[in-house]
């Protein structure tokens, strides 16, 4: 088992690409509820 360079990339941990990939779909899902009070109470996406 010979390591690859993505496994050893120290400034780019695998945690954090778990941490940004989270982040997106807690985006996804909040900002269309946050966007609801405002009057946009359709499900369509797109501004």
């Amino acid at each position: 088992m010979t390591p690859t360079p993505d496994d050893e990339a120290p400034d780019v941990p695998r945690w954090t690409l778990v941490v940004s990939a989270a982040a997106d779909l807690l985006l996804g899902l909040i900002k269309p509820v946050l966007d609801a009070p405002k009057g946009r109470q359709s499900g369509s996406t797109g501004d």
